[in-house]
């Protein structure tokens, strides 16, 4: 007898768990309060910096001095080199509280020479040279300050009519901060 009371009250529970409770579905709970809205930025967008010291520029056989930034290629790749864009800007105040970014490629004229700043790109580098025609090499060697802007493709449109010289346009049009 205990047996079958045994089994019937396991079966009762077991039906019990299996059918549940049924009715109509109740109204909905509130909606809790908005959280604070954060910056929207463009995470397809890459920005690098980097610092060439006067003792890492190289010269090549022209007496042209240059230096090579390697850059992850997942970030700079075959993508971003056939229809993205790469903007390098240096920093043109760097003993200001504020950085003030100057677009490469750039020629600097003073009474007694030229010096022409320039870069090339392609998959996982970019190249920074500098160059003057009446200055060697060893006096153009000084420490600067860069900031590569890695555009992909499908931002590149977020650059439309603005002038990719103006960092700070540039800047505000894909929500980034310095």
């Amino acid at each position: 007898m205990k047996k079958i009371f045994c089994i019937l009250g396991i079966t009762f529970f077991a039906l019990s768990i299996i059918s549940g409770c049924k009715g109509d579905k109740g109204d909905p709970g509130i909606n809790g309060a908005d959280g604070r809205d954060g910056r929207d930025g463009n995470a397809n967008v890459k920005v690098i910096f980097f610092t060439i010291f006067s003792s890492n520029w190289l010269v090549d056989a022209n007496g042209d001095i240059y230096f090579n930034r390697f850059v992850s290629t997942s970030i700079l790749n075959r993508s971003v080199v056939d229809s993205g864009l790469v903007l390098v800007y240096y920093d043109a105040s760097p003993n200001q509280t504020r950085n003030v970014w100057a677009g490469l490629p750039l020629t600097t004229t003073t009474t007694s020479a030229s010096i022409f700043e320039l870069y090339f790109y392609e998959i996982g580098n970019i190249q920074i040279a500098r160059r003057s025609p009446t200055i060697s090499a060893n006096n153009l060697r000084i420490t600067k300050n860069y900031k590569a802007v890695i555009i992909p493709p499908a931002a590149i449109s977020l650059l439309n009519g603005v002038n990719t010289n103006d960092h700070d346009a540039v800047m505000r049009r894909i929500n980034l901060s310095e």
